[in-house]
């Protein structure tokens, strides 16, 4: 069975590779594109820890130049591919949620409030451009001063892959996978 893979690279690889070892073929064409944006970090704020949403936010803070600051930090990512990404980036306390926005608001308000993460001080938001829920204000409800830093969207891409085209043309493709809305 042929498999189209819609989902951004560096990650649809991780997808095609988990097709292929089960048999099938595997087309691949992204229909969002990673885009870094320039976004300011604060030198002489405290943060008391990292929180994030998605591995894209890690690589948008791959070059910047506040990178080896905050590694020192306690990161809280969304789910366990997103701490596996902070762990690479160099960060070393990682906690991993439960995949999803509203756990790792969970996790925070159960475990955010720690020795290691005094409530008076902010937490670091590296987020993407488009939320689908706002999980800065939700921790606000819950008493944490959140910094949000836009660090990165997730452009459309307008067009299918020739290849693709031609699949669909030869009714080749039985299944399309969809990412994000």
């Amino acid at each position: 069975m042929t498999v189209l893979v819609t989902r951004p690279e560096p990650d649809n690889e991780t997808t095609a590779t988990a097709l292929r070892a089960k048999g099938h073929e595997v087309l691949l064409s992204p229909m969002l594109r990673f885009e870094a944006v320039t976004f300011e970090i604060d030198p002489d704020t405290r943060y008391g820890a990292v929180i994030v949403t998605s591995a894209n936010a890690f690589r948008a803070l791959a070059g910047h130049p506040a990178r080896e600051s905050l590694t020192a930090l306690p990161v809280f990512a969304v789910g366990r591919h997103t701490a596996d990404v902070a762990r690479q980036t160099g960060f070393h306390d990682v906690t991993a949620a439960g995949g999803d926005a509203a756990s790792l608001r969970d996790l925070m308000k159960k475990g955010g409030r720690t020795k290691s993460l005094p409530k008076s001080r902010p937490l670091l938001y590296l987020a993407g451009a488009d939320l689908s829920r706002d999980l800065a204000g939700e921790l606000s409800e819950r008493g944490f001063e959140v910094v949000t830093a836009t660090s990165y969207r997730m452009a459309p891409v307008a067009d299918l892959t020739q290849e693709v085209c031609d699949a669909f043309a030869a009714h080749r493709i039985a299944a399309v996978l969809h990412y994000s809305r």
